[in-house]
């Protein structure tokens, strides 16, 4: 096994901010995952002079991502951003879908049925629609045939 720098590793009480972070390529994490499963995390990690910590994040990502695990990120990016554009296309005809089938206030509840507008059926200020009728004066239709001059 290998790592990119073969740099010593500073002792444990060395403070965070003076310790160079190592970097692995994605074939050392792969065997590592690997070696891990077989003998146990603790075990591996001290094997191989890295975090037992380092050793279950890897494994959770190649549990959930598999052979995308330790692309390069220009590759996942790709595949991630792609996937976005897809969820979000699913998201919004999903959301069309329920517009469509959602039946609109003036269809007919069933086949022989009458469709009548709701207003019309509601009392306006709580007075029957057709006494109001009574009250309202005729208007001459504007439709009607007119006359040529002569």
């Amino acid at each position: 096994m290998r790592t990119k720098s073969n740099k010593p590793t500073p002792p444990q009480g060395t403070p965070v901010s003076s310790r160079k972070r190592r970097r692995f390529d994605a074939s050392f994490k792969q065997e590592a995952v690997a070696l891990a499963k077989r003998v146990g995390f603790s075990q591996a990690a001290s094997e191989l002079g890295v975090t037992e910590s380092n050793l279950r994040n890897w494994s959770h990502a190649v549990a959930s991502r598999g052979t995308q695990a330790f692309a390069p990120l220009s590759q996942r990016t790709d595949v991630e951003a792609e996937l976005r554009k897809l969820r979000e296309e699913n998201r919004r005809l999903k959301i069309e879908h329920e517009i469509l089938k959602k039946r609109r206030p003036s269809s007919r509840r069933k086949a022989n049925e009458v469709s009548v507008h709701r207003c019309a059926q509601r009392s306006v200020a709580g007075v029957d629609p057709v006494r109001c009728a009574k009250f309202l004066p005729l208007v001459e239709s504007r439709m009607a045939p007119r006359t040529r001059p002569a």
